[in-house]
């Protein structure tokens, strides 16, 4: 039997058979469905919503009877999240989001791990896994092959190299004190008290996460490897330790000139297509990005 699969945000998502056309199937989210993704071969789905969240479902039938479960939560964005982008070879879900971020989850891995990707300065709205794209480097291993593209209504285009040095960004730790100079932040009260001191603001370094201080975290530096193509936050113990290699860029970035609300690539023609606010169509030669010379 055969189905369509449908997200809304009265926060209902439902399968309706495309034999009858009856609803057979449905599953209510906690907060309202913004985007969605299909896995053929192990009917997946996966539901980004408003709050940021990813639910990933499962639809099976037993006994003539179809049923929905729920197989996990993915929790990474901040604000909702704008589109999802499946990458069925590898078991890999690109997902980005209106904080302005990309994440790369490694659903088939044994890690279960993910990574994100901080490029755009406004919400990124659309995202496409091209399978077909160049590597950064010449690696054997298929699943460093192909590029995520991301479109941002900052009105650029973010070409994202899937490469091996790519590690995840540390949680970020919580103190009521410095990790570094140990001075309080404004809300420790007790250690304002018995220091004489007046509290600070809490920051975070991007490499290594711990709580500092602004005095304590006075460099930046982009950190591609951790997804960091921009300057951020880096505390004084951890900047000595970057390389060069470390602020090696694993994308490459283009101004589409617009707004980008919707992007899709053509693989067979090597051609990328952006929709822009501006209800302006643009159609690119993405050529120079293949990983097959002769195409």
């Amino acid at each position: 039997m055969g189905w369509v699969v449908s997200a809304s945000k009265d926060r209902t998502v439902a399968w309706y058979s495309t034999n009858s056309g009856r609803r057979i199937c449905e599953h209510i989210l906690e907060h309202s469905a913004m985007c969605l993704e299909y896995d053929v071969g192990s009917h997946y789905v996966f539901v980004g919503d408003s709050s940021g969240r990813i639910t990933l479902l499962s639809i099976n039938q037993v006994n003539g009877q179809v049923m929905c479960r729920v197989i996990r939560e993915l929790r990474g964005h901040e604000q909702s999240v704008s589109f999802l982008a499946w990458d069925s070879i590898n078991s890999r879900l690109f997902s980005c989001s209106a904080d302005h971020s990309v994440i790369f989850w490694d659903i088939g891995g044994a890690k279960g791990s993910s990574f994100e990707l901080q490029g755009h300065s406004k919400e990124v709205s659309s995202i496409c896994w091209w399978s077909t794209g160049a590597s950064s480097a010449n690696v054997k291993d298929s699943k460093y092959k192909g590029l995520l593209i991301s479109g941002g209504l900052d009105g650029y285009l973010i070409f994202w190299f899937m490469d091996p040095s790519r590690i995840e960004s540390p949680n970020w730790s919580e103190s009521d004190v410095c990790h570094i100079c140990s001075g309080p932040f404004f809300w420790n009260v007790r250690k304002m008290w018995n220091n004489m001191s007046v509290g600070v603001r809490q920051h975070h370094c991007r490499r290594c996460g711990h709580a500092v201080c602004d005095k304590c975290s006075p460099y930046r530096s982009n950190l591609p490897c951790m997804g960091f193509e921009k300057d951020v936050r880096i505390c004084s113990q951890c900047f000595p330790l970057i390389t060069d290699s470390d602020r090696r860029s694993l994308a490459i970035s283009f101004d589409a000139r617009h707004p980008v609300t919707c992007i899709r690539v053509e693989e067979s023609l090597n051609l990328l297509l952006t929709v822009g606010k501006d209800r302006i169509i643009k159609v690119w030669d993405i050529k120079a990005f293949s990983s097959n010379p002769h195409s």
